[in-house]
């Protein structure tokens, strides 16, 4: 059985950016106004993308188009060869800081943030 990690979603992301707004100055920034903000960055870097630009996030990585030249499969059930023509694909390259940070197993720490596992954990304790 695999060990599966809760996922984090859009609206965690929203709910993580409305907390460390406000974790300071009450209200400067509203959850509807997050939830947009989250929306908006997303669209931003599909935009860049569709225009076949690469988008570097510092700390993050890069997103990216790349050219997959035509060529030949195999279909693996009735093992027909098939030929597909030439096409986009968008790519992700972490960042080196990214790499040790997952390699390492040391989250980054953000105040007041915890998964739902460890939320249960300290629940039945």
């Amino acid at each position: 059985m695999s060990d599966k990690k809760p996922k984090y979603t859009r609206a965690n992301l929203a709910d993580l950016l409305y907390r460390l707004v406000n974790q300071e100055d009450r209200d400067r920034l509203t959850r509807p106004q997050a939830d947009r903000l989250v929306d908006h960055f997303i669209a931003g870097i599909q935009f860049a993308l569709s225009k076949g630009r690469t988008v570097e996030l510092r700390g993050l990585g890069t997103f990216g188009v790349r050219d997959i030249p035509p060529g030949k499969a195999k279909n693996p059930k009735s093992g027909e060869l098939i030929e597909y023509g030439a096409r986009e694909t968008v790519f992700f390259r972490p960042s080196k800081k990214l790499k040790k940070l997952v390699n390492w197993q040391q989250p980054v720490e953000i105040e007041g943030e915890e998964t739902k596992e460890e939320t249960k954990k300290e629940n039945n304790e």
